[in-house]
């Protein structure tokens, strides 16, 4: 599993299951492809894309939007998302708690 806990300039695909760490941030987008959990616990300061077979627990913040492109995404008491987009058929879980935009 890998760990992010400093600044990744760019947007980034994950490649392996990965958590963002309180103090992690990604510059631009990030996208979880099929077969990766992401654990975000830090910042994405663009949009985070969970793709068809991606996973998701978004415990820190998004300042873009958050588009459930199909994958299986959950956001957690006290995370904020500025927006979520969810493709059809698939329904993001959002918990009492979390600040969602839009």
């Amino acid at each position: 599993m890998r760990e992010v806990s400093g600044w990744i300039e760019g947007s980034l695909t994950l490649s392996e299951n990965t958590v963002v760490q309180h103090g992690g941030t990604i510059e631009y987008d990030l996208t979880v492809p099929a077969n990766t959990h992401l654990d975000l616990r830090g910042a994405v300061e663009g949009n985070l894309i969970v793709e068809p077979g991606g996973t998701a627990k978004v415990r820190g913040t998004v300042l873009g939007t958050l588009y459930n492109d199909g994958g299986e995404v959950e956001v957690c008491p006290g995370a904020a998302v500025d927006a979520v987009r969810d493709a059809t058929n698939t329904k993001t879980r959002i918990a009492p708690g979390a600040l969602v935009g839009e």
